[in-house]
């Protein structure tokens, strides 16, 4: 594939690292009003190359359409600014003062609510690591650094925290350990 003719040397650990990361970066992008088109050309993926747009997961008998995805985030920043009037009406008014521009603060809003989800996850990992005895050495934007209690696996702790943050944010969220 295209990632494998750019990356020869790569192993294949290496390669799904590489994807995973990519589309991560795709998904964000998307979450942000960003385009697949663009994306794909900030990837340096050729225009020759399959499109994805069609892509199709099945799963538990249900699908999900990449294309579904995109067209509903497509509106998600505006249906935002829709339904939280006031304060699309003050990140407009702060950018204006602040940097003299209106481009686009229905995207500054966007980011702000998703920076609330991801308090909401920080804050119940640093729950669960003063509860456990886990000594927490550095916040990120929605995980935090850790060095685990004597006898917790990471992979107990991941299973753990992915509960709580579940429980926390009211829809299912894996937390894996990097």
């Amino acid at each position: 594939d295209w990632l494998r003719q750019e990356e020869p040397q790569a192993s294949d650990t290496e390669i799904v690292r590489m994807r995973r990361e990519r589309v991560k970066m795709l998904f964000n992008s998307l979450d942000m009003d960003g385009t697949l088109a663009a994306w794909r050309a900030r990837q340096g993926i050729p225009p020759y190359l399959r499109p994805i747009e069609g892509l199709r997961v099945t799963a538990g008998g249900r699908t999900w359409s990449l294309r579904a995805y995109i067209a509903a985030q497509e509106v998600g920043s505006h249906w935002l600014a829709r339904e939280l009037p006031a304060m699309h009406e003050f990140v407009r008014s702060w950018r204006r003062c602040r940097r003299g521009q209106v481009q686009h603060p229905e995207r500054t809003l966007a980011s702000y609510v998703f920076q609330e989800a991801e308090g909401l996850s920080r804050s119940a990992k640093l729950w669960w690591c003063r509860v456990g005895g886990h000594a927490v050495h550095n916040l990120q934007h929605d995980g935090v650094v850790v060095t685990l209690a004597r006898g917790v696996s990471d992979a107990e702790a991941a299973r753990a925290l992915g509960e709580v943050c579940s429980h926390a944010l009211a829809y299912p969220q894996e937390v894996e350990v990097k």
